[in-house]
């Protein structure tokens, strides 16, 4: 089996495919406004300030080099793929995009390109880890503790997770032992002087 398929079935698969025509609508720039409901497809301008963390995000730091990069290219280029949110009482929660959210804040944007989604806990939270998966930098703690948080909250088995996520029930578990690790060995692996495989 490819390291791909190893890594889950991805954002598509979870959200179900998306219009290709609305993702190059996420270039035009108009001014802050309320936004109006839409359909799961059409793409919001939605005011920074009215979105709130994702409570189920797995990563625990962002690197502020990596968001100043990514700041600078949104002012450069904008923003090539709208964020993911839920409405959340009057406000809005994101579901995926938080560097992209980040990067807009300090690029100083009001607004930012977004697609409204009627999803559940359980998605969201599935969603935040599948996301991290594919970008391959969180490290074996943050995955292990994302893991053992959603296997609390939804009372699921390690098997049903791995074929939500479509990984290795293995992978599941092995990371997950790493929380059974005294304090100091856990410090050493979220500093990467040792690695998870130690």
């Amino acid at each position: 089996m490819s390291k791909e398929r190893r890594l889950g079935r991805g954002l598509q698969a979870l959200l179900g495919a998306t219009s290709e025509s609305s993702e190059s609508s996420s270039t035009q720039r108009p001014s802050a406004q309320t936004p109006t409901p839409a359909s799961e497809d059409q793409i919001l301008r939605i005011p920074i300030d009215q979105i709130e963390e994702n409570p189920f995000q797995p990563r625990t730091a962002f690197s502020e080099s990596e968001i100043d990069s990514l700041a600078e290219s949104l002012q450069a280029h904008d923003i090539l793929q709208p964020i993911l949110v839920r409405e959340h009482g009057s406000r809005y929660q994101l579901i995926s995009g938080e560097r992209r959210w980040r990067a807009a804040t300090q690029a100083g944007w009001s607004t930012i390109p977004a697609r409204v989604r009627n999803e559940d806990d359980r998605t969201v939270a599935e969603l935040a880890i599948v996301e991290n998966l594919q970008r391959k930098d969180l490290n074996a703690l943050e995955k292990a503790t994302s893991f053992k948080q959603y296997l609390d909250n939804h009372q699921c088995t390690q098997d049903e997770l791995a074929k939500r996520l479509s990984i290795d029930r293995s992978t599941i578990a092995n990371l997950i032992r790493l929380l059974e690790l005294p304090k100091s060995v856990q410090d050493e692996i979220m500093a990467e002087n040792i690695s998870a495989g130690h």
